[in-house]
C-alpha cells in the first residue's frame, strides 16, 4: 500500500495519514504540553506565595499578641519582645492572685521589693553616727519591725532622744527641742522629717494583695537629683510623700514632702539616701541626708547592721526621759 501513497501522505500504524494532519496534531500536542507545564509552574508559585503570606500573617499576629500581652503588664517601653518575656510575665501574673490586673504601680513595687531583698525579714537594728553642723558626731540607732513599727535613738551627752512611729502616729520624748505635737509649721516639719527617716523599709513591706490605689499613685517618671526616677505618691499620712525609685536599680533613692506655712508659702523636705553598702547582703541605704528647701539640715551614716533580729513591741512604745522634760 505504501507504493500507492503520494508524497503528501505518511503511513501510521498501517494507515495513510496526510502530512498536514500529522503536523497539526503535533502542534496541538506541543501547545497542550507547554500549557500544562505553564499552569503547573504558576500554581506552584501561587502556592509558595500563599504559604509565605500565611507565615507572614501568622508572624504578625504573634507579634501583635506579644505586644498586647506585655502591654498588660505596664506601660514600660519594650525594646525586644520574645516568647520568654511573655511566659515569664504570664507566670508572674498567675502567681499574683487574687489580683487580676498587673498594673505598672504593682510591677514597680515588685521590682523594688526584689531589689532591696529584705521583704522577708521581720525586723532589723542598725547603728551609725549622726552629723549636724555645730555638733560633735553622735551615736545613732534605728530599729524597725514589719510592717510599720519604727524607732530611732540619738545620744546627746547624758540625754537620749527617742522618736518613733507606732499605731499610725509619730511620737518623741523631746518636745522642747524636737516638738512633734500640734499644728505649727515646726511640729509638722518634725513629724514629716521623722516619718521620712524612720520608715525606710515602708515600700518593701507593703502587702501587694491589698488595693494599692487607695493610698498610692504612680506619677510620671522624672529626673530627681540628676537621675531618672519613677515616682510613687504615698497618701497614707497627713501630707503626701513622694518616693523616688531609680529606673535602673529599682532601689529607692530619696523621698520628699511639702509643708505649707501660715503665710501660704510652701517648704520642701527631702531625704536623700546614700548607696547601699556593697558588703551587706541586704540593699539597705548606707545612710541619708536631710534637706529643707534645698539646704542640708543633718545626715546619718550607718556602720553596723543586724538583720533578721527580733524586736519586741515594748521597744517601740513611747519613751519618756526626765532629763528632756526639764
Amino acid at each position: 500500500m505504501a507504493d500507492h501513497v503520494g508524497s503528501g501522505w505518511v503511513m501510521i500504524l498501517g494507515h495513510p495519514v496526510e502530512k498536514r494532519t500529522v503536523k497539526l496534531i503535533s502542534l496541538v500536542s506541543l501547545v497542550c504540553v507547554c500549557g500544562a507545564a505553564g499552569l503547573y509552574y504558576i500554581s506552584d508559585q501561587y502556592a509558595d506565595e500563599a504559604k509565605a503570606l500565611e507565615l507572614l500573617a501568622a508572624n504578625e499576629l504573634s507579634q501583635s499578641k506579644s505586644v498586647k500581652a506585655i502591654g498588660r503588664f505596664g506601660e514600660i517601653p519594650i525594646r525586644h519582645t520574645t516568647a520568654v518575656d511573655i511566659d515569664l510575665a504570664a507566670e508572674e501574673l498567675s502567681q499574683s492572685e487574687p489580683v487580676k490586673v498587673f498594673d505598672p504601680l504593682r510591677e514597680l513595687l515588685i521590682k523594688h521589693i526584689a531589689a532591696v531583698g529584705y521583704a522577708d525579714l521581720p525586723a532589723f537594728l542598725i547603728r551609725g553616727e549622726y552629723h549636724q553642723q555645730g555638733l560633735a558626731e553622735l551615736p545613732f540607732m534605728l530599729m524597725v519591725r514589719a510592717p510599720g513599727l519604727y524607732r530611732q535613738s540619738l545620744e546627746l551627752g547624758v540625754r537620749k532622744i527617742d522618736s518613733g512611729y507606732a499605731q499610725g502616729a509619730i511620737w518623741s520624748n523631746a518636745q522642747q527641742i524636737l516638738p512633734t505635737v500640734g499644728d505649727s509649721r515646726l511640729a509638722r516639719e518634725n513629724r514629716l522629717f521623722l516619718l521620712l527617716q524612720l520608715s525606710i523599709p515602708a515600700l518593701a513591706w507593703l502587702d501587694l494583695k491589698q488595693p494599692l490605689q487607695e493610698h498610692f499613685d504612680l506619677l510620671p517618671a522624672t529626673v530627681w537629683q540628676q537621675q531618672p526616677v519613677a515616682v510613687i505618691r504615698n497618701r497614707s499620712h497627713e501630707a503626701p510623700i513622694l518616693h523616688y525609685i531609680d529606673l535602673d536599680t529599682a532601689l529607692e533613692v530619696g523621698r520628699s514632702a511639702t509643708v505649707s506655712a501660715a503665710d501660704g508659702s510652701e517648704h520642701l523636705l527631702e531625704l536623700i539616701f546614700a548607696a547601699p553598702n556593697a558588703e551587706q547582703p541586704i540593699a539597705f541605704p548606707s545612710g541619708y541626708e536631710c534637706r529643707l528647701d534645698g539646704n542640708k539640715v543633718n545626715s546619718v551614716t550607718f556602720s553596723k547592721y543586724e538583720f533578721d533580729k527580733w524586736l519586741p513591741d515594748v521597744l517601740f512604745e513611747p519613751k519618756q526621759d526626765p532629763a528632756l522634760l526639764k
